[in-house]
């Protein structure tokens, strides 16, 4: 409930991350699969990639509709919120290719001072050390755009393609900091109309998102 979230805390800036769907998938996949085999989430030495390449138990339209609507969802929160005001939607892939501009854009919508070890991930002070799914990390790692290519199969990726493609270019077109998913097509969304219905009931979207 982000009213409730803004009323409560006046000054706020809520920050609203979108990534790419390939990204997103091959994360979800990789989780699910590690599941499957039996594989704890930090596991040493390494679940193999190849493994997940292949493993096939697992619902890819699910995944892919679970995004399309998380962007439905985006579009409405834009709609209501404005695109440049306590409301910022910002792309993980540009914070990873162009982490310097994307970060000084948000300390000027926060009003904040840019320091440059905003450019360094850091945990409680500190170095970011990676995560579950990539392990050891340093800095910011522009290959992890690319990872999606270790753990999806070509016609998973055509797939997901063939069923976001309007969406992924709408992305790729628009570099800036707060994103501006406002010129995208209602036509290429995912229930946009059903979700604007019920957008201001928190209980009937609760329920949609446990259905779904």
């Amino acid at each position: 409930n982000i009213d409730k979230f803004f009323s409560e805390f006046k000054d706020s800036i809520f920050i609203h991350p979108v990534r790419d769907v390939m990204g997103y998938i091959g994360s979800e996949k990789t989780r699910l699969a590690r599941r499957f085999y039996g594989s704890r989430r930090y596991s040493y030495p390494r679940f193999p990639n190849i493994f997940v390449k292949y493993f096939k138990n697992y619902d890819l339209q699910a995944q892919i509709r679970a995004w399309n609507i998380a962007i439905t969802r985006a579009v409405l929160l834009q709609e209501k919120y404005g695109i440049h005001d306590r409301f910022i939607i910002y792309s993980n892939e540009i914070l990873l290719n162009n982490t310097e501009d994307t970060m000084k854009s948000l300390c000027q919508k926060i009003g904040i001072t840019y320091q440059p070890t905003l450019l360094k991930p850091m945990i409680a002070g500190q170095p970011w050390g990676g995560n579950s799914h990539q392990g050891k990390q340093r800095g910011v790692n522009k290959k992890l755009t690319s990872y999606y290519h270790e753990v999806l199969t070509q016609e998973e990726i055509d797939t997901i393609e063939k069923a976001t493609s309007s969406i992924r270019k709408h992305l790729s077109e628009n570099k800036k900091t707060p994103l501006d998913l406002s010129e995208l097509p209602r036509s290429v969304l995912c229930d946009y109309e059903y979700q604007k219905k019920y957008f201001d009931d928190s209980e009937k979207l609760a329920l949609y998102s446990a259905l779904l």
